[in-house]
């Protein structure tokens, strides 16, 4: 029994990732977008084909940080895109959640001709799906800069949900978009890192907090697998000195 009580005790400290990485933000995992035109990248390279680029972040919203990539971006997700990058120096962690993170009720309307979803900004094959005309259930994910079509003057294209399928439309064919407010939530900066390589035996607190949890299943596995004791009963020899010698 004592094998098996020191074997758990083994697994349980040999199982602890020592030195492993761990996400630390305990104030909170958003950071707000502090410089204009922030790119939400697709790789965690500063490559600005409009391949690479998802969208642009507003100016005074926020990303959800995912993870600190490594030291010069952060995995985040932005209002629908999920899984995106975004440079550290361009965002500011904030303490607290945010109420409005992302734009929201941002309504385009197409014009009064069916025109085409594509999944990326440029004329190419890669119509998606086909926007019917006069629409305006188009959610508004974020602007992006793209190939210029025909003889328009603009390479501005928007990222957008349609029928839960995201994908871009280019500028000239909408109709209207709602104007998008600065985000004015008052949040105060952060300055802890999100990234930080702990090893949790060299912190007291997490050592108590591992015993603790540990063990109260130790005494139950104790007791589940006790064995009994043995009671070991005498025969008592009643058996007197004159029926021994009768036998004789």
């Amino acid at each position: 029994m004592k094998k098996f009580i020191f074997f758990l005790i083994s697994v349980l400290i040999t199982n602890i990732p020592l030195g492993t990485k761990v996400n630390v933000c305990a104030e909170s995992s958003y950071a707000q977008i502090t410089t204009k035109g922030v790119y939400i990248y697709k790789t965690p390279q500063v490559n600005n084909h409009i391949k690479n680029i998802i969208c642009v972040a507003e100016y005074t919203y926020y990303v959800e940080i995912v993870s600190k990539y490594n030291e010069s971006f952060y995995k985040v997700n932005y209002n629908g895109v999920n899984g995106g990058y975004v440079l550290i120096d361009e965002v500011k962690k904030v303490k607290g959640i945010p109420e409005n993170p992302y734009p929201s009720d941002i309504k385009l309307t197409t014009y009064d001709k069916n025109c085409y979803l594509r999944s990326t900004p440029s004329k190419e094959d890669n119509t998606i799906s086909i926007i019917p005309s006069k629409y305006n259930g188009l959610k508004f994910i974020g602007m992006t800069y793209g190939e210029q079509i025909g003889d328009f003057d603009d390479n501005i294209w928007y990222l957008v949900e349609y029928l839960d399928i995201q994908g871009y439309i280019y500028n000239e064919y909408i109709a209207s978009i709602n104007t998008i407010y600065p985000n004015t939530e008052k949040l105060s900066y952060s300055n802890n890192d999100y990234d930080k390589i702990i090893n949790p035996l060299s912190n007291n607190t997490a050592i108590i907090i591992i015993i603790g949890l540990s063990l109260p299943t130790l005494i139950i596995i104790y007791i589940l697998y006790k064995k009994p004791k043995k009671i070991k009963i005498k025969k008592q020899n009643n058996i007197s000195f004159n029926e021994f010698d009768e036998r004789l």
